[in-house]
């Protein structure tokens, strides 16, 4: 009886162990080259252009309170087309910047609803995802080769 008991507690002290293991992997990215290889791989209509830091803190409003490192692709205005990359100092930091994200999404909806309106379709569902403390965003015509680049960063 005692050792079943024992054995019974062995397994169980396994399995958890075993489910400890299980967990979500921590993802790291690197801004720069996530950003340089999107802007290489997914197709764009516009030229994009790399921002120096300053100018994409001000596109976004955002300033390096929150951020730990960037790299921000965008247009020549004639699209909506842009790529962000933000690595951020915590989740928390991920939320601001999001939010950030979704309101400049916002911003250019109204801004090209009279200026160009075939570019609402990609402001209506742009790539905007999180990653623990990091923050991807592209805006361009079809996100399914966004998702293939992130994964090979994240897999």
């Amino acid at each position: 009886m005692i050792r079943g008991k024992r054995v019974f507690i062995l397994l169980c002290c396994v399995f958890l162990l075993l489910l400890g293991g299980c967990g979500a992997k921590e993802i790291k990215l690197d801004a720069a080259a996530t950003a340089d290889k999107l802007a290489s791989e997914v197709a764009f209509k516009d030229q994009l252009s790399p921002l120096n830091d300053k100018a994409a803190f001000k596109l976004f409003g955002l300033d390096d309170s929150t951020v730990v490192s960037q790299k921000v692709y965008a247009g020549t205005g004639a699209t909506a087309e842009e790529i962000g990359v933000w690595e951020c100092k915590d989740e928390n930091a991920a939320k601001m910047v999001q939010s950030a994200v979704e309101q400049r999404v916002k911003d250019q909806t109204q801004a090209f609803a009279n200026y160009v309106p075939g570019e609402l379709t990609k402001l209506k569902s742009p790539f905007i995802k999180t990653y623990g403390k990091y923050v991807v965003y592209v805006c361009c015509d079809d996100t399914t080769q966004v998702q293939k680049v992130i994964d090979s960063f994240t897999k």
